[in-house]
């Protein structure tokens, strides 16, 4: 008589897996902490992250995050305050940092990007200044502070996040309600195609995921003129 032992799948979630090896690629795996190159680059990380963190108002009254990056009607000021914002994630997530896994500097974090979304960027907003900072400098660097932090967010987190990506980047081909005309190429649409990508991994976005693969195509044409690959 035989006996058989079925044992219940345990595959690993796609999704969470193209998620993790984004994060990955962010800040490495695998890496030896005592080489003097990789030292030397946590260094430089943990520098950059002080510096923005030493100099980041973190009062209960604040109206801006930094000082130099306080203006309503200058959209660079949304994108460079995620881009600092995201320096100090990498800080917080990069193993052999000697800022990983900073409590303190976590929750300055958390709360920064709590204030960006409630007075910055948020699904209630409009386009101003410049387009680009919506629909692609901003959710570019936002997407990868969610996957830095992912699991040190709480879902309304995530969903806050993401839902103000996809209000002002919804596909990597099209451009949001108010911002720029027309189609996408070159590098701004392989900029989107990443802030596009990388949610539909955390959101877990089949649909959304497909587009951005598709959108490829335009970027790898043979063309005689415009954007593509030219031969002589």
């Amino acid at each position: 008589m035989f006996s058989f032992l079925f044992v219940a799948s345990t595959q690993a979630d796609p999704f969470d897996d193209l998620r993790l090896k984004w994060r990955d690629i962010l800040i490495g795996a695998g890496y030896d902490t005592q080489d003097p190159n990789v030292a030397e680059r946590l260094e430089a990380i943990a520098n950059t992250a002080n510096s923005n963190w030493s100099t980041m108002e973190t009062s209960h009254t604040r109206t801006f995050l930094w000082a130099d990056l306080a203006s309503t009607t200058i959209s660079s000021a949304i994108t460079n305050s995620y881009h600092r914002l995201r320096a100090m994630a990498i800080a917080y997530a990069t193993p052999g940092c000697s800022l990983a896994g900073n409590p303190t500097l976590l929750a300055d974090i958390t709360g920064g990007l709590d204030w960006m979304h409630a007075n910055r960027y948020n699904p209630t907003k409009s386009i101003y200044s410049n387009w680009w900072d919506f629909e692609i400098g901003t959710p570019y660097r936002l997407m990868d502070i969610v996957v830095l932090l992912h699991d040190q967010l709480t879902p309304a987190q995530r969903t806050n996040y993401t839902d103000a990506v996809e209000k002002f980047t919804p596909s990597a081909t099209t451009p949001a309600s108010g911002g720029t005309s027309g189609t996408f190429t070159g590098a701004n649409r392989m900029w989107k195609i990443r802030v596009v990508a990388v949610r539909a991994a955390v959101v877990k976005d089949s649909a959304k995921l497909a587009n951005s693969r598709d959108a490829f195509t335009n970027l790898f044409a043979y063309v005689t003129s415009g954007c593509g690959f030219h031969f002589r």
